[in-house]
């Protein structure tokens, strides 16, 4: 289940270009982040440990996506220091929906 995943792990974030790509395959598993075909996905799905460290992504090697990881989990303690939580970021075509558990 994956609510329970994301509550004993800590953080989850989907991010959802605009792209008729959104089916995850192995084949996926090592795209790297820099490369636009990885963009080109419509849903990306994203768990986080507490600490930020990224433990799944749903296309991608999770091991490349630290620097991003990074800037989510600043967003989310940014957020939380002010006494509030995110709950989602609108860029442009791109939303970027938080549930975090813990």
């Amino acid at each position: 289940d994956l609510d329970a995943a994301v509550h004993a792990l800590g953080s989850l974030a989907m991010f959802s270009p605009q792209s008729p790509m959104d089916t995850p395959s192995k084949q996926y598993d090592l795209e790297d982040p820099a490369d636009p075909s990885w963009l080109k996905h419509r849903k990306h799905l994203f768990i986080l440990s507490s600490a930020g460290k990224p433990i799944f992504s749903r296309y991608g090697d999770e091991s490349k996506l630290a620097p991003l990881a990074g800037v989510l989990q600043a967003l989310i303690s940014f957020v939380r220091e002010s006494g509030d939580h995110i709950r989602h970021v609108v860029a442009g075509a791109h939303r970027v929906v938080f549930v975090t558990r813990g």
